[in-house]
């Protein structure tokens, strides 16, 4: 198996027929999909920070995993007709949040030459996702959070992965990859 291709599926594998929950349009163009079992996160308040949001303590329900599409322009289809896009109104971009709410993510598509990623879900739908065209070199992609560990994908085409807690190893992909989940 390529190295790419063992990457993903180390780790992509664990989302294997868990279907997404609090799917999220965030702050500009991002989506988060939790997968796996919820658990409260409560982070105590900061007394000296800038932020009054920091200054509160907050509880947050979070999934084991979280796929974070962060700085990459997207599009979302379904049946292979395009429907929503990362440029459109914010209205648009919580539809796609909607849609994807309940899928399971089917497969991972690497396509290294553009840096694009497709992931195929269950019931259909299609998130693909690449470098805005003004991002720069080390942008992220997406992330995707796992216990202990993250994988990310960065605009140059560059995996970044390893412990959260540590500065992760970089990988640098060599060709397309595919991962089939399930």
């Amino acid at each position: 198996m390529h190295p790419t291709t063992s990457l993903l599926a180390e780790h992509f594998s664990l989302l294997a027929a868990q279907p997404c929950w609090q799917c999220t349009a965030n702050y500009g163009s991002w989506l988060s999909l939790h997968f796996g079992q919820p658990r409260i996160v409560v982070r105590e308040p900061v007394p000296n920070a800038k932020r009054l949001s920091m200054q509160r303590r907050s509880a947050d329900v979070q999934g084991d995993f979280l796929l974070w599409i962060e700085m990459g322009a997207w599009e979302y289809s379904e049946e292979g007709k395009p429907l929503q896009h990362s440029e459109q109104s914010r209205e648009a971009l919580q539809k796609v949040a909607a849609l994807l709410q309940g899928q399971c993510i089917s497969s991972v598509q690497l396509l290294h030459a553009r840096t694009e990623t497709i992931f195929d879900f269950d019931q259909g739908g299609q998130l693909r996702v690449w470098p805005h065209a003004d991002a720069s070199a080390d942008d992220p992609l997406w992330h995707l959070y796992l216990p202990e560990k993250i994988l990310t994908l960065q605009a140059d085409g560059l995996i970044a992965h390893g412990p959260v807690s540590e500065q992760p190893s970089i990988f640098i992909p060599g060709k397309t990859a595919s991962v089939t989940l399930g």
